[in-house]
């Protein structure tokens, strides 16, 4: 965990040198203002167009390389870390629910083996019993993830406060990423992807 927290401290704190970025905005800038005189002999007067377009192009990747040079922050574009934290946190839980006995398959056959924690806290033989129906499995693992997502809302809530968000980077309303995603589940019983 040091390493991985070694690695990701020095992404963070490594800016791109400031004259590798000066460099690279006056070139695409340099390159942009020569396109025409060299489209013009072969296209005419649809070099202005095609040049208007090659500058889109061109001035769309270097603001893109511009936004995603720092990936750790709360941005739309940025990576999830709380969310990755989140369900991290959640698979530890529950692989730490109970202790290992002596081979693999007495433990997963063990009672004391929660498979949906924390939404049942069932044991093993229950879900293996034959009586159990895949649509009440499916249930199951249903109320697991509002049951997760309910532990997680919390700090979700605060993010959205930060962001002004609904969570998926789409402003107020209902969406469909983290927040209004799991509100559809709610409401349905059913996730669409």
């Amino acid at each position: 965990m040091n390493d991985v927290q070694a690695t990701t401290d020095r992404i963070l704190n490594t800016p791109l040198p400031l004259a590798y970025a000066i460099a690279i905005s006056q070139l695409t800038w340099v390159y942009i203002l020569i396109l025409p005189s060299q489209l013009y002999d072969t296209l005419g007067l649809v070099a202005i167009p095609g040049t208007l377009f090659a500058a889109y192009i061109i001035l769309g990747f270097a603001y893109i390389g511009q936004e995603i040079e720092n990936s750790f922050g709360h941005d739309v574009n940025d990576l999830p870390l709380d969310d990755f934290c989140n369900q991290l946190a959640a698979d530890i839980d529950t692989i730490t629910t109970s202790s290992p006995t002596n081979g693999a398959q007495t433990f997963v056959q063990s009672a004391a083996n929660c498979v949906l924690y924390p939404a049942l806290r069932y044991g093993y033989d229950v879900w293996a019993d034959s009586d159990v129906s895949v649509e009440e499995i499916r249930a199951a693992l249903r109320r697991r993830a509002l049951v997760r997502m309910e532990m997680v809302k919390p700090r979700l809530r605060r993010r959205r406060g930060r962001e002004g968000t609904d969570g998926d980077g789409e402003g107020e309303g209902e969406g469909l990423g983290v927040g209004g995603r799991y509100e559809k589940v709610r409401a349905t019983g059913v996730e669409s992807v």
